[in-house]
């Protein structure tokens, strides 16, 4: 099994949830160095989830 690449997306978003303390170490290491704008950050408070919208800069900069 690889990492997955950048390209493999397809300009399709990705969409990651976590579970519990453990996914959530995972979407934080997914998500390091990435860049938002406060407007893409919203808190569903009904359905108690937090979503985002950010932009992860592919490594090696093709």
């Amino acid at each position: 099994m690889s990492d997955a690449r950048f390209e493999d997306a397809m300009d399709k978003p990705l969409r990651l949830i976590a579970f519990d303390a453990e996914d959530l170490q995972v979407l934080s290491a997914m998500t390091q160095d990435a860049v938002l704008p406060m407007a893409q950050m919203i808190w569903h408070a009904r359905e108690r989830r937090f979503a985002l919208l950010l932009n992860r800069f592919p490594l090696g900069g093709s």
